[in-house]
């Protein structure tokens, strides 16, 4: 119900018959020109079939940014997912934190602290920066260090792609353009009231 329906959409509308090809994946988590493809009827029609009924009252706002909205992750983390509404609500923390970490955001690698305990997995201090509610909206806050966990080697200096403290991938120039369109988008849509 989460990521498949969206790639199944992506991939449609893309004329791709693999909703798991690398370029649906890579639109749904991070963007790409796949995702100006879905039309907004397609789009609306989609999120409406799956999530009027679930979002009673809080349907207003979903469907507020249906206009503006990509079948990409952020989206769904940020206007389908029910934590938006509960920070409008003045429940703010718990969900700020999940949709921050939920969030794909990208971040640049520091420094490699070195492979954990015989894992294979590497630990990395990275900056990034994280999401704050203003009160009435989410904004980017202060860029942070963070130490997240990376399946493969990076360097400093490498751009990222980082979700639930995971390392993802090295991000391109135009993969970095992408998830920072997608994510402003998502952001400037979701407001209180």
């Amino acid at each position: 119900e989460g990521a498949y329906p969206y790639l199944r959409l992506l991939a449609g509308a893309n004329r791709r018959t693999d909703a798991l090809d690398a370029d649906v994946v890579e639109a749904y988590w991070i963007g790409n020109e796949l995702l100006d493809r879905v039309t907004p009827h397609e789009f609306e029609l989609s999120i409406d079939d799956r999530f009027r009924r679930r979002a009673g009252a809080d349907w207003r706002h979903l469907g507020e940014a249906l206009p503006s909205g990509v079948a990409n992750h952020a989206f769904h983390v940020m206007h389908v997912m029910p934590w938006a509404g509960l920070m409008r609500d003045g429940i703010v923390d718990e969900p700020l934190r999940i949709i921050d970490r939920c969030r794909v955001s990208w971040a640049t690698v520091l420094h490699p602290i070195g492979p954990a305990a015989g894992d294979g997995l590497h630990q990395v201090l990275i900056r990034r920066t994280p999401l704050h509610w203003s009160g009435s909206r989410l904004v980017f806050g202060t860029p942070t260090v963070e130490r997240v966990t990376s399946p493969f080697e990076v360097a400093a200096g490498d751009v990222v792609a980082v979700h639930w403290d995971w390392i993802c991938e090295r991000l391109d120039a135009g993969q970095l353009a992408w998830l920072r369109r997608v994510t402003g988008c998502q952001l400037q849509r979701l407001r209180a009231g």
